[in-house]
C-alpha cells in the first residue's frame, strides 16, 4: 500500500528541517568526551584524576561519575577482553553521559580543561632528579651511592618511588636532556656583542681607522670611474 502525503505538509516538514542546516547538534557528555580525549589525557599524565575532571563538570553544572569518564576516555588495549559483565549481557550504562550539553557548558568545560591542562599537580620522580642533578652529581662525587641519596630524600620527606637502577637511569637522562637545552639567545647575543666590542677596542688601540661602507650612489660612482 503506498502513502501519500499532502502537499502542504511536505512543504512545512521542510521548513522545519531547513533549521538543522543552521545549526549543530547540541553536544552530549558523551560526546564533548570523545572529542577532547586528547586534552584530558594530556591532564591525566599531569598528575591529575578523573576524580579531578568530575569535579570540572560538577563547576559547570552537570553530574557525571569519574568511572564514566574513565570508561570513555581511557585507552582501550588491541586485542584485549573487556572484564565486567558476563557474556551475552550489555555493559554497565551511565546516564550521565547521554546528558545534553548547552553552548555555555560547553564553553565553560573547555576553558576549564585547558587551563587545567597548563598546570601540574606536583613532579614525576624524573622531574624531581632534573631539579636537583646539580647536588645529586656532587653527592655521587663525594662517594655517596644513588641509594644513600634516594634515603635522604625520603628523610626530606619525599619517597621516591623507583628503585636505585631506576634512579641511576634517570639521572643519565637528566643530564641527555641537560646536553640538549640551547644557550639562551639573550645571553649569546650579549656575547657576540662584547666580542664585537672588544675587536673594535682592539683595533682602534692598534691605530687601525674603520672604513665606512659606501652607500648606493657613492658605489654608482666608482663603477662609472672605472668604466670609463
Amino acid at each position: 500500500m503506498v502513502v501519500y502525503y499532502v502537499e502542504a505538509d511536505v512543504e512545512k516538514v521542510g521548513s522545519v528541517l531547513a533549521v538543522l542546516t543552521q545549526q549543530k547538534k547540541p553536544p552530549t557528555v558523551q560526546s564533548f568526551l570523545k572529542e577532547h580525549r586528547p586534552l584530558i589525557r594530556k591532564i591525566l599524565k599531569h598528575g591529575f584524576g578523573y576524580e579531578r575532571i568530575a569535579e570540572v563538570f560538577q563547576g559547570a553544572g552537570i553530574s557525571v561519575k569519574a568511572i564514566a569518564i574513565a570508561d570513555v576516555c581511557m585507552p582501550k588495549k588491541k586485542g584485549a577482553k573487556q572484564s565486567g559483565p558476563e557474556k551475552g549481557t550489555k555493559p554497565a550504562s551511565y546516564p550521565a553521559l547521554q546528558q545534553v550539553l548547552t553552548g555555555e557548558q560547553v564553553s565553560m568545560l573547555s576553558q576549564a580543561l585547558e587551563a587545567l591542562s597548563q598546570t601540574k599537580n606536583g613532579l614525576t620522580y624524573q622531574e624531581v632528579i632534573e631539579c636537583h642533578l646539580a647536588t645529586i652529581e656532587a653527592a655521587l662525587g663525594n662517594g655517596w651511592s644513588a641509594q644513600d641519596i634516594i634515603d635522604k630524600f625520603a628523610e626530606g620527606g619525599l619517597k621516591l618511588q623507583c628503585k636505585e637502577s631506576t634512579f641511576l637511569q634517570g639521572i643519565k637522562q637528566a643530564k641527555r636532556k641537560r646536553k640538549k637545552v640551547p644557550e639562551p639567545q639573550g645571553e649569546k647575543q650579549e656575547a657576540i656583542s662584547q666580542t664585537s666590542v672588544s675587536t673594535q677596542t682592539s683595533m682602534d688601540a692598534g691605530g687601525w681607522n674603520r672604513l665606512s661602507v659606501p652607500d648606493r650612489a657613492q658605489r654608482t660612482a666608482i663603477e662609472k670611474e672605472f668604466n670609463t
